[in-house]
């Protein structure tokens, strides 16, 4: 490890993920943590008020971030960013909220927006070049080459609008899905940030969209898992009209959401071991991940009321969210018992950072 003692700190939010589908179809993640939070809740039951409680440690109607005001530029000072002064901050997000979009990215030295129009993160982001086209046809074509060749990568920037038409035309055919939903991206963009850690130890914080909707079959999940259509996506009903009814009459629908949800987790799983794996190996420093989730989901279980996704209720499943910390320093596994919240999550960085304990 690196002279000056100070470790790299990753949280990896795994967006959607709720806590019982994380035990069951994690395992690999779970038999790596080092410490494990059981009773951690989220403060938020979606992604623009949880993220600013992550970050500030303050409830919704404290940080004013929710459904009437969506931008996510909060003030530094008003997170605890500002107590690990001797990080490098850096962000990589597939999640549009949690982005440059919304403002996100003004918290962090660098960051790096994931999405299927830009798998290729330093290449140039395909949709905002149609977003403010004016040609069409075999002219938009033209244009859209000339200006990818004339980016700084333009050999990302080209392959970035083959994987966007190749997705388009994908989500067409009855086969499942050929790419992920940024996982891949991620990882690579948190490989790189990371090795570059001599001269500053590293803050990242990572959002993973693979368990949130729509869901449907994307290749590398296991098929094992999901008896589901490969054509079937919960993109195609009304969710309200599912949550009107208590789920009755949406039984086929609500099983097949379940097993695509579980298909999900488990590829996280593989995707976030990998990762450590790979960080660990190749930094310069130790490594300490921070894994949890900025909300659950509702599949349509009684106790979630028949409800499926996200913005529908405050239940239990979408509250209740995973919490371990994998630490290469610490040689014992201890549980956490008892209720925490993501209040906790800056206190427990700086106790990561100072090398103090987690559990009393």
């Amino acid at each position: 490890m690196r002279v000056d003692g100070l470790p790299n700190v990753v949280v990896l939010c795994l967006d959607t993920l709720r806590k019982d589908y994380y035990d069951e179809f994690a395992p690999r993640t779970r038999s790596l943590a080092t410490t494990r939070f059981e009773g951690m809740r989220a403060m938020a039951s979606w992604s623009v008020p949880s993220h600013a409680s992550m970050v500030t440690g303050k409830l919704p109607r404290e940080h004013g971030r929710h459904a009437w005001n969506q931008r996510m530029d909060v003030p530094v000072e008003e997170t605890w960013f500002d107590r690990i002064p001797d990080y490098r901050r850096v962000g990589v997000s597939a999640n549009v909220y949690a982005g440059p979009v919304f403002g996100f990215d003004s918290l962090f030295d660098s960051f790096t927006a994931i999405s299927r129009s830009k798998w290729f993160a330093r290449g140039m982001d395909v949709q905002e070049h149609i977003d403010t086209r004016e040609t069409d046809g075999l002219r938009a074509q033209a244009e859209f080459l000339k200006t990818a060749l004339a980016h700084d990568r333009p050999v990302e920037s080209v392959l970035n609008g083959l994987v966007l038409k190749a997705d388009d035309l994908f989500q067409r055919l009855p086969v499942e899905k050929p790419l992920d939903f940024g996982g891949k991206s991620i990882a690579r963009a948190l490989e790189r940030e990371l090795a570059d850690d001599r001269d500053a130890p590293v803050f990242a914080f990572a959002n993973v969209m693979e368990v949130h909707n729509p869901h449907l079959a994307f290749r590398g999940m296991d098929g094992d898992l999901y008896d589901a259509p490969k054509t079937f996506t919960d993109a195609d009903f009304e969710i309200w009209d599912v949550n009107a009814a208590g789920g009755s009459g949406y039984e086929s629908e609500i099983r097949a959401v379940r097993e695509l949800y579980r298909a999900g987790a488990d590829y996280v799983d593989r995707l976030v071991t990998g990762i450590v794996h790979d960080v660990q190996r190749e930094t310069s420093r130790d490594t300490v991940f921070v894994v949890t989730a900025d909300h659950g989901e509702n599949l349509g279980f009684a106790a979630d009321e028949g409800m499926i996704h996200h913005t529908s209720s405050l239940s239990e499943a979408l509250l209740h969210v995973p919490f371990d910390v994998i630490d290469p320093r610490q040689a014992d596994d201890v549980t956490v018992p008892g209720l925490a919240s993501h209040a906790d999550l800056g206190p427990i960085v700086e106790a990561i950072v100072a090398g103090d304990s987690l559990h009393g």
